[in-house]
């Protein structure tokens, strides 16, 4: 019987363990709060998102790379056609008229070529 006892409260702690550090903040956000898994979550700083959801420390929050950009807390890579330069930005600029990326992700205005028509 005292097996049984010491196994019972031992599941219970593993349980309660795994609850407390369970973290329920969505992407983009940290847990800030001394006990983690209790929050608040915390917007991260702008240009800055997490790579998910369930972030336990602001540290977790990330600038996005260039070649992309934030939308929405989620890094967002730069379609054909736009390219970013710097990290953290907030949006993708467009190539000149007449010119395009070849692919997406593109980190430079260097990277934007004359199209070829047809």
């Amino acid at each position: 019987m005292l097996f049984k006892s010491i196994f019972t409260v031992a599941g219970a702690l593993a349980s309660l363990s795994s609850a407390a550090t369970t973290n329920n903040c969505p992407g983009g956000t940290a847990d800030t709060g001394y006990y983690k898994g209790n929050g608040p979550c915390t917007q991260c700083p702008n240009g800055f998102t997490t790579a998910g959801s369930g972030a336990t420390e602001p540290s977790q929050c990330n600038v996005c790379p260039a070649g992309s950009y934030i939308q929405s807390s989620t890094c967002t890579v730069c379609p054909i056609g736009q390219y970013s330069t710097t990290s953290g930005s907030t949006y993708c600029s467009v190539c000149p008229d007449g010119q395009t990326t070849t692919g997406v992700g593109s980190t430079s205005q260097t990277q934007c070529n004359s199209c070829t028509p047809g």
